[in-house]
């Protein structure tokens, strides 16, 4: 998906909070070696549960973000 049309229908979502809906995240484990690491978050934002497994780096001492992947289940609300 284009970064335009992502970007899009985020400024176009109704925020859980004005649904009445509670936004829930989790930091569900961290594994460093040296300077990598791998972060798997769980993201609740009704109607959608998020799994984020994040690829991160050490960089100049400052943790960055190079790969994200996920997953996402749509429940009914």
């Amino acid at each position: 998906m284009p970064i335009a049309t992502w970007l899009a229908g985020v400024r176009n979502a109704t925020a859980p909070r004005k649904l009445e809906l509670e936004r829930r995240d989790e930091v569900v484990a961290i594994d460093v070696s040296d300077n990598l690491a791998l972060v798997k978050l769980r993201l609740q934002m009704p109607p959608r549960y998020f799994t984020d497994l994040l690829s991160c780096l050490k960089v100049q001492g400052a943790w960055k973000i190079v790969q994200k992947v996920m997953s996402v289940d749509v429940r009914p609300i």
